[in-house]
């Protein structure tokens, strides 16, 4: 801002400088990064279980791709069967990434973190594990994960994560 003149603000193109409008004194002070949230499935394992069974699992795992950090991440999950999520937890010992809370009843699954939990730009956390039984002999099919996904200062977003069943075997 220029205090010795006429008290306008303005802004520097190149070597010279022109009067800021209104849009630019806006879009100055209103810029902030923020986090960019998704899940990304990983870790499978397909094996024998008891009684016939073979049993998938993997991890869902939250991302932030943004550049600003994920404070208070909220996601929901709901998927088809014959898929669930794990009552163990991601280490067999029943602890998960995020806190399980129950508040949307339309989803099958749902995560909170509190002020002790964030999410850095550019990092990851593992939330929780996804279980399917198969008969065995039966072929398994696609995983479809339907969830909501958001974080403070960032809208709740719908999404949907289809895994074909290739990606269990690799």
């Amino acid at each position: 801002m220029a205090n010795f003149a006429d008290k306008y603000y303005y802004k520097r193109n190149g070597d010279s400088f022109y009067r800021a409008e209104h849009y630019d004194i806006v879009d100055m002070f209103s810029r902030r990064t923020l986090p960019e949230l998704k899940i990304i499935v990983k870790d499978f394992h397909y094996g024998p279980a008891p009684q016939k069974y073979n049993r998938i699992q993997c991890t869902v795992t939250l991302v932030n791709n943004g550049n600003g950090i994920a404070k208070y991440p909220y996601l929901a999950l709901k998927m088809n069967s014959p898929f669930y999520m794990s009552d163990l937890g991601i280490n067999g010992n029943g602890a998960t990434g995020l806190r399980r809370v129950v508040n949307n009843k339309s989803y099958m699954a749902n995560y909170s973190g509190g002020a002790d939990i964030v999410i850095y730009p550019k990092s990851e956390l593992d939330v929780d594990n996804i279980w399917g039984q198969i008969l065995d002999g039966a072929e398994p099919p696609d995983l479809v994960i339907e969830y909501l996904i958001g974080a403070d200062g960032v809208g709740l977003k719908k999404m949907k994560l289809k895994i074909k069943k290739e990606q269990f075997f690799e």
